[in-house]
């Protein structure tokens, strides 16, 4: 029996080849009799034919398609071909189910589970070159890369790991670009963390003449670098130097109101009349803090202490 001419595949073309050629070589008498009694039948055995036809043509299309790809494996496919491979899975696309039977299966096959898939993971790889490319640009270069672009920085330089791990590259400037920024904020990181490490020891509570020394070396590295330290410190790590240094010229200043008035004194010329002298010096070294007292002259305060031992 012959299918419904609508739902024609290729399994029935040897059926309905055989049906054409049996009623075809028939004599003349016969087939006047079949068209008569079997109607309906002749009429579905044109329609098949037709379809038959139809499909077939539709079918050749797309095996033309597929055979003409301009490219000998999909391994030598590039993205100037998407356009080619687009177009025949398109026609393959728009095929029936039952148009598709007529499609040579090893076209079909080579189309849906080689090249198909190596089109996808070309674009992939296109997606995945173009999407570090974004995070690379956003990366701020390496004169203006701060320590709050590490995360940044880290997705960036992670994507473009993956891309390179799949053999690709992405723009030569925009990877030179990235390099320089890792140095310079790895460098950033270094520096601040010596720089940090000082500042920690730093009290401004105390800021005496041994404490002064570490903050004057702290500050001695912050200036030569500037730049380099408002962008890797802390905006407390900066006020603690601020900070010290304030606090360190009130302590120096102190300091020195008291070596004039020491400096005014004669240990030989301790009298009555200099007692008052001598008293208002000493109280004024001892109102001075333990941090502010280590600023004072050695020997301006054993003059001192000279002075206020011979008050009579």
């Amino acid at each position: 029996a012959l299918p419904d001419s609508k739902s024609v595949s290729k399994a029935d073309r040897e059926d309905i080849l055989a049906a054409n050629e049996a009623y075809t070589n028939a004599i003349d008498d016969v087939r006047t009799v079949i068209s008569k009694s079997y109607k309906q039948l002749v009429k579905n055995l044109t329609a098949c034919l037709k379809m038959l036809d139809k499909y077939q043509k539709a079918a050749d299309k797309v095996d033309s398609l597929i055979d003409n790809l301009p490219f000998e494996t999909p391994a030598d496919m590039t993205l100037t071909h998407e356009k080619t491979v687009t177009a025949a899975n398109k026609a393959y696309g728009k095929l029936s189910e039952e148009q598709k039977s007529f499609v040579n299966p090893e076209n079909a096959a080579y189309l849906e589970n080689e090249v198909l898939p190596r089109l996808k993971e070309l674009q992939d790889n296109k997606k995945l070159i173009q999407d570090a490319e974004k995070l690379v640009k956003k990366v701020p270069a390496a004169a203006k890369i701060k320590a709050s672009d590490e995360d940044k920085l880290n997705e960036a330089l992670e994507t473009v790991q993956e891309v390179e791990h799949r053999g690709l590259k992405i723009d030569e400037k925009l990877e030179q670009k990235l390099l320089e920024s890792k140095a310079a904020f790895d460098e950033g990181m270094q520096k601040s963390e010596e720089l940090r490490n000082l500042i920690s020891q730093l009290d401004e509570n105390h800021m005496g003449k041994d404490m002064a020394a570490l903050y004057e070396q702290a500050q001695d590295m912050f200036d030569a670098d500037k730049k380099l330290f408002q962008r890797f410190t802390t905006k407390d790590e900066q006020n603690a130097l601020k900070n010290c240094q304030k606090a360190l010229k009130k302590n120096r200043s102190a300091a020195q109101k008291v070596e004039k008035q020491i400096e005014k004194l004669d240990p030989d010329n301790v009298t009555t009349k200099t007692a008052k002298t001598v008293q208002k010096a000493w109280d004024a070294y001892w109102k001075l803090t333990d941090a502010q007292r280590t600023f004072v002259d050695s020997l301006l305060y054993e003059k001192l202490e000279q002075c206020y031992n011979n008050l009579p």
